[in-house]
C-alpha cells in the first residue's frame, strides 16, 4: 500500500486516543499538513536537495533511486503508464481528470485530479470512485482570497478522502494555517531552480511552527433534513372533535 496515502489520511483523520490509560500520541507523532514537491523536466536534478518534503512527484516515469517518498505526475494516466510507474518503484500517480478508469486491482497509490468548476452532485460522486486521493489546482501563485477559500472548504467539506493543493511558492504561513483549517491534507509546490527551494525551507518552517487546526476531525457537508417529533405527530392524527359533531 502506498504510504504517502497511509499518511495523507492520519492528516485528514488522525486516529482516535487510546482507550483506558494507554498514552495518547504525542503531537510530534501526528503529521501535519503534508509538502509535495513537483519537479518538471529542468528541475529533475534537484530531486538530492528536497530533504525537507514529505514527497517528491516527477513529470515523467522513469527508474528512480530517490530516497524519499515519490509519485508521478502522469500526462495520459492509462493502465500502461500506471504499470510503468509501479515497475519503477513509484508509491503513487496523479491522473488526469480526463484519464481511462483503471482496473480495480491497481497496487499502487493514485491520486486524482478534479476541474476547478466540479459541480457538488459531481464531487460527491467522486467519493464513489476507486481512487485514494484528490487533487485540485486551485489557488497557484495567486493570493488566497475569500472566494477561493470558500471553494477550499467545499472540497474539503464534500470529499471525504484526502485532498491536496496546489500552492505557489509564495504561499504565506497564515494562508497555509487557513488551507490546512479547510480539511486540505497536502499542499503542491511546483520547484523549477534553486529559488524554488528556498521557498520549499521557508514553507517547512511555517508548517512546523503552525498548531494543528481547531477541529480533530474535518466536518462533511451533509444536508439537515426536518425532524417530526413524536407529539407533533399525534397532535395531527387526533380527531377534530367539531366535525365528529357535525356528521351526527
Amino acid at each position: 500500500m502506498s504510504k504517502f496515502i497511509d499518511r495523507l489520511k492520519q492528516v485528514s483523520q488522525p486516529p482516535p486516543p487510546p482507550m483506558g490509560f494507554g498514552a495518547a500520541k504525542s503531537a510530534a507523532e501526528r503529521p501535519k499538513i503534508q509538502l509535495i514537491a513537483s519537479l518538471g523536466s529542468n528541475a529533475a536534478n534537484l530531486g538530492d536537495s528536497l530533504a525537507v518534503v514529505d514527497a517528491v512527484v516527477f513529470s515523467s516515469v522513469k527508474k528512480n533511486s530517490f530516497e524519499k517518498t515519490w509519485g508521478v505526475w502522469l500526462k495520459k494516466g492509462d493502465a500502461t503508464e500506471v504499470e510503468q510507474a509501479g515497475k519503477s518503484q513509484a508509491d503513487f500517480v496523479i491522473l488526469p481528470a480526463d484519464s481511462t478508469v483503471l482496473s480495480l486491482d491497481v497496487k499502487i497509490g493514485t491520486v486524482l485530479q478534479l476541474e476547478n468548476d466540479i459541480t457538488d452532485i459531481m464531487l460527491r460522486a467522486a467519493n464513489e470512485l476507486q481512487v485514494d486521493a484528490f487533487l485540485i489546482d486551485h489557488v497557484k501563485n495567486e493570493a488566497l482570497t475569500w472566494q477561493k477559500l470558500m471553494a477550499l472548504y467545499r472540497f474539503g467539506g464534500l470529499l471525504n478522502k484526502p485532498v491536496l493543493v496546489v500552492v505557489g511558492e509564495s504561499v504565506t504561513r497564515t494562508e497555509i494555517q487557513q488551507i490546512w483549517e479547510t480539511g486540505i491534507s497536502g499542499l503542491v509546490v511546483k520547484v523549477a531552480d534553486e529559488a524554488g527551494l528556498t521557498a520549499l525551507n521557508v514553507i517547512r518552517e511555517a508548517i512546523d511552527s503552525l498548531p494543528f487546526p481547531s477541529k480533530k476531525k474535518k466536518d462533511k457537508m451533509s444536508p439537515v433534513l426536518p425532524q417530526v417529533s413524536a407529539s407533533t405527530r399525534e397532535r395531527e392524527e387526533e380527531p377534530d372533535e367539531d366535525n365528529d359533531g357535525d356528521d351526527e
